[in-house]
């Protein structure tokens, strides 16, 4: 009785042995299904989109004015050597004690406009800043971990270091390390709209 209790076992031992290798040999990697996550691109806004819009912006105006911020295009590209000291020069002393290497590093011109409707020749005074969520992505990866590009972008995002000015258009440059910079690359950032809140995202480099 023994041994034919031990026959049997043996015998389904086998058999889900058997089995177990026919849902393997389906060509099912079971190793790489939980380590490997594909990168989901988010769908990106047409530029030019406004990122600000205030409808209300002047109540002592005599009329109503409207203060939209725009991102009109982005641009990436290497560093020459004429454009690494008026970087440098323009975040003042953000970059104090950085030796920076700008040949790792490539630069992002954001170009940025303001407008003000509502009344003929209207000069407001505003500066050309992001938001302070700003971040840049991969998929669903925030790159929180450089120290350079964590900087910069606090310093874009703060009005009293960027300065007001009357110009309606400006370039905001940021170095971002050349190892970030591939076809995933996009801005994460708030687009609000009076009291209307959305996350968009917006692609930094031209899909091939």
């Amino acid at each position: 009785m023994r041994l034919k209790l031990l026959a049997t076992c043996m015998l389904s031992s086998f058999l889900l042995f058997g089995c177990n290798d026919a849902v393997n040999n389906e060509g099912y990697d079971y190793s790489n299904s939980h380590n490997e996550t594909a990168i989901v691109k988010h769908e990106a806004v047409l530029l030019p989109v406004a990122i600000f819009v205030n409808s209300d912006y002047d109540k002592f105006a005599g009329t109503t004015i409207t203060f939209t911020r725009s991102i009109n295009n982005v641009n990436i590209h290497d560093f020459d050597e004429s454009e690494k000291a008026s970087f440098t020069k323009k975040y003042g002393s953000v970059f104090d004690g950085y030796n920076i290497d700008f040949s790792k590093y490539k630069k992002l011109t954001i170009s940025v406009s303001h407008q003000f409707e509502g009344k003929d020749n209207y000069e407001g005074f505003e500066s050309f800043i992001l938001d302070r969520s700003t971040v840049f992505v991969t998929g669903d990866y925030e790159l929180i971990a450089n120290e350079i590009v964590n900087k910069q972008l606090h310093y874009l995002s703060t009005d009293y270091k960027v300065g007001a000015s009357f110009e309606q258009a400006h370039m905001i440059e940021i170095a971002i390390p050349n190892e970030f910079v591939n076809d995933n690359l996009q801005l994460k950032t708030i687009q609000q709209l009076d009291e209307q809140i959305n996350e968009i995202y917006i692609n930094l480099v031209d899909d091939k």
